[in-house]
């Protein structure tokens, strides 16, 4: 049991860790991409800003008289008179200069830049913003596909008076914008390779943590099974002198829900429940558990009373609340004639209707203060007269298939046989709903 757990925890780790990896890492990344990407935007803001600023300086002359200012030439000096002025982050491929009052005095427009006419309608279409602020203003964009700033610059006099205002495009040069790109996915790499290193270096850590407390669980798991079959299987021996019926009804009633395809949940309430069956028992007398002969009408009702002490024993264990249905109901009868409570039909719980016909067919093929044991066609032919009446039909039907080999190796064994196949049991369904847990 315990390989399978360490299997199952280290199996569940690494996928846990790879997702809660690349979770982070998708979140991480997230953010610092718009964290780069706005430290990129900041750094094209900054060149556009820092070439247009190296504009007015080299103008004060033509702004000296705003009655008589030379637009041709306004435009010449600060595009260049060779085309615009290159940098090596960009440059200009689009400018247009407005008077104070915001109409438009002359324009400049790169034929040789592909995005050129794109970035000139984006510019027209927009209203005309900040011709009365005396600060450049800076805003970035994205034009076809890629990152620009739209730059806004009041043109002074040489008395730092406001004179014109210019309007342009700053387009981030192939270099640059290759630099930036670049700048961005080595900065997502290593974020992605420190959150894959501190997944790498906490798998140890918290594999050795849930470890422990796998081991701890196997052992409380462990404890827990033995305390119900020793608990079981002193009650059993107050009624045979052997605790062997407890593994048997066990091992029938496994049988049987296999052949159903009975739920692994199921499974464990059938092993849980057939070990503590009969708890309740430890409140009856033993005059009356022991009695040899038949037992009268007042001493039924009370042994009858074995199965509310059951119910109140399990009942203030949380671990054995599916023991309860077995505990409670395995003296029902399908016909409703049954205790405590008469259910009829599919109203008694699955497993205590499977429970039913493996504790009366092992009581019948088991010695007994009270008989011998009954042979095989003995004790399925008493089963089969209670078909429909006692018992489930269908289940019945599958468990007369199955029981004749049961019977040849199972019945009246005291060995560690039966035993050693109830051990094999528990290591496969307790194991199996414990891990899905």
């Amino acid at each position: 049991m315990t390989n399978k757990f360490n299997s199952t925890v280290h199996r569940d780790l690494i996928k846990r860790l790879l997702i809660t990896t690349v979770t982070i890492s998708i979140v991480i990344v997230v953010i610092a991409y718009f964290i780069e990407r706005n430290r990129i935007i900041n750094d094209i803001t900054f060149f556009a800003s820092q070439r247009i600023s190296q504009i007015n300086p080299h103008i004060y002359d033509l702004l000296d008289d705003p009655a008589q200012i030379d637009i041709d030439q306004l435009m010449n000096r600060i595009k260049g008179k060779d085309g615009p002025i290159h940098q090596r982050t960009g440059y200009f491929p689009v400018a247009v200069i407005y008077d104070l009052q915001g109409q438009k005095l002359a324009e400049s427009l790169d034929p040789e830049y592909p995005d050129g006419q794109a970035l000139y309608d984006v510019l027209a279409a927009e209203t005309i913003l900040e011709q009365s602020t005396d600060e450049l203003v800076a805003t970035p964009t994205r034009i076809a596909g890629r990152p620009v700033v739209r730059v806004g610059l009041p043109l002074n006099n040489r008395h730092g008076t406001p004179t014109l205002h210019i309007v342009g495009i700053y387009a981030l040069s192939d270099v640059a914008l290759a630099e930036f790109n670049q700048r961005l996915q080595r900065t997502l790499l290593f974020v992605m390779l420190i959150v894959a290193t501190s997944a790498m270096v906490l798998y140890p850590v918290v594999l050795g943590l849930l470890r422990r407390v796998e081991g701890l669980s196997v052992r409380l798991l462990d404890a827990n099974l033995e305390i119900i079959k020793t608990l079981g299987g002193a009650i059993a021996k107050r009624d045979s002198d052997t605790d062997a019926h407890n593994y048997r009804v066990t091992l029938y009633s496994v049988r049987l829900a296999e052949s159903i395809g009975a739920t692994e949940q199921t499974m464990q309430g059938l092993v849980k429940g057939a070990c503590l069956h009969d708890v309740g028992k430890i409140g009856t007398a033993d005059r009356i558990l022991l009695k040899p002969g038949k037992l009268d009408d007042e001493e039924f009702a009370i042994m009858r009373q074995h199965v509310t002490h059951g119910i109140d024993i399990v009942n203030r264990s949380a671990w054995l609340a599916d023991a309860v249905p077995i505990v409670g109901c395995h003296h029902e009868k399908y016909n409703g004639s049954g205790y405590p409570n008469t259910l009829q039909g599919e109203d008694i719980p699955l497993g205590a209707r499977i429970f039913a016909i493996a504790d009366v067919f092992d009581a019948l093929t088991s010695v007994r203060p009270y008989k011998k044991a009954f042979s095989l066609e003995q004790a399925l032919e008493i089963l089969l007269e209670g078909r429909g009446t006692h018992f489930d039909p269908d289940l019945l039907d599958k468990f007369v298939v199955l029981v004749p080999e049961l019977y040849n190796r199972f019945a009246g064994d005291e060995s560690d046989l039966v035993r050693n196949e109830v051990a094999a049991i528990v290591n496969t369904y307790f194991t199996k709903v414990e891990e899905s847990s």
